[in-house]
């Protein structure tokens, strides 16, 4: 068995594309020993907008010169295609969906088949640990925590942390990588066909299917005011005009004869 920690970076994301920038990956043994990692830059054919021109947002430590020389994503398609569904291996992220998002995003641009895999996300995980769902924390947040620091936002290095922060969940509590994923009834996201749905925890799921509910009582609610709101309104309608054929009336009652 393999485990296979990524982050992606984009230059924007739209409705339509996700303009991936970097494809970060680190590849071990079920023991953490690293056999492989890299950062695949790509062509995101855009210049890079998540940065404000004040300098707010977020830092990338990636360039549009560099990216420009760069190839673009369906040349690195099979690469990324091959670590990601390649079979007996546990395919992790932090904040995974929106990772999933993107690569879903990229294929469907440049017409290539959806990636079918499935995927675990060491936010849900970490959680699941604190028993706090309202709150999922970053990847910073996390190494704050275990006391270590790197480079945020460089898709190689967050796909570092990230491994890390599973190893050191795994060391906690003294289970190994299959065991921890299992516990808590957890289960993994899965990807196919261009869409998504994420890996979660019974507890997770139970705070999935609160938020559900509620988000339609919302709607419900607010279906309901724009009913009242139109039922108020024609009968606003309706009043005026009344009003406006009993003035109409009574002026014509008054008229004198010539």
């Amino acid at each position: 068995m393999k485990i296979l920690a990524f982050d992606i970076e984009c230059a924007m994301v739209s409705k339509t594309a996700a303009h991936i920038l970097s494809f970060g990956y680190v590849l071990t043994d079920e023991h953490f020993t690293v056999l492989e990692k890299d950062d695949i830059l790509i062509n995101p054919c855009t210049k890079i907008r998540v940065q404000a021109k004040s300098g707010e947002g977020i830092v990338l430590p990636y360039t549009d010169k560099m990216l420009r020389k760069m190839p673009k994503f369906p040349a690195v398609y099979e690469r990324i295609k091959s670590l990601i569904e390649a079979p007996d291996t546990i395919v992790i992220g932090h904040s995974t969906m929106n990772d999933v998002r993107y690569l879903n995003l990229d294929c469907a641009k440049y017409n290539l088949p959806p990636l079918c895999f499935r995927f675990w996300d060491t936010q849900v995980l970490a959680a699941e640990e604190a028993g706090d769902f309202n709150a999922l924390r970053g990847l910073n947040g996390l190494a704050t925590e275990l006391g270590v620091t790197f480079q945020a936002h460089c898709s190689m290095e967050d796909a570092e942390m990230t491994l890390f922060v599973f190893q050191k969940m795994c060391e906690k509590a003294q289970l190994s990588p299959c065991e921890l994923l299992a516990a808590n009834g957890g289960e993994a996201g899965t990807s196919a066909n261009y869409e998504a749905y994420t890996a979660t925890t019974a507890a997770f799921r139970e705070v999935l299917k609160e938020r559900a509910k509620k988000k339609e009582e919302r709607r419900l609610a607010w279906e309901r005011k724009q009913k009242r709101l139109a039922k108020a309104g024609e009968e606003g309608i309706a009043k005026a005009g009344d009003e406006g054929a009993a003035k109409s009336d009574a002026a014509i009652i008054v008229q004198p004869k010539n």
